[in-house]
């Protein structure tokens, strides 16, 4: 973690504490601090982070646990579809999921794929 991403995290942590013992709210949006999160780490315009807010960087979080009985799997929210990829073919099974291996399986569920698809989806798929 960089320097300011530091600075910025410890302003949060502290308004947080503030807010805590004050009585609620939502500290880093009250005082205007923008949060990003971080996941697979793909996004080819760059624009998924915020220069001066808190990173919630989540990218070391790559469990893959595939249910070959159920066909289903739980991703952690660092995996990306390469990753999972190779997790599910162990298995025989595969997903039609994105189309690049570093696309992070977080955003494509939560509906950052560009066309859509994600987003009409939820956040259950079938392998």
């Amino acid at each position: 973690m960089e320097r300011h991403d530091r600075s910025q995290a410890r302003r949060c942590r502290a308004l947080r504490r503030r807010k805590r013992r004050d009585g609620g709210g939502a500290p880093c949006r009250d005082n205007g601090l923008l949060v990003a999160v971080r996941g697979g780490g793909h996004n080819i315009s760059g624009n998924a982070v915020c220069e001066g807010g808190l990173l919630i960087d989540l990218s070391r979080m790559r469990s893959v646990r595939v249910d070959p009985k159920k066909r289903t799997a739980r991703v952690e929210p660092g995996v990306t579809l390469g990753e999972f990829d190779k997790e599910a073919l162990a298995f025989g099974l595969a997903t039609p999921l994105g189309i690049n291996s570093t696309t992070g399986v977080a955003g494509l569920t939560l509906g950052a794929a560009s066309d859509g698809s994600a987003a009409n989806s939820g956040s259950r798929w079938t392998i």
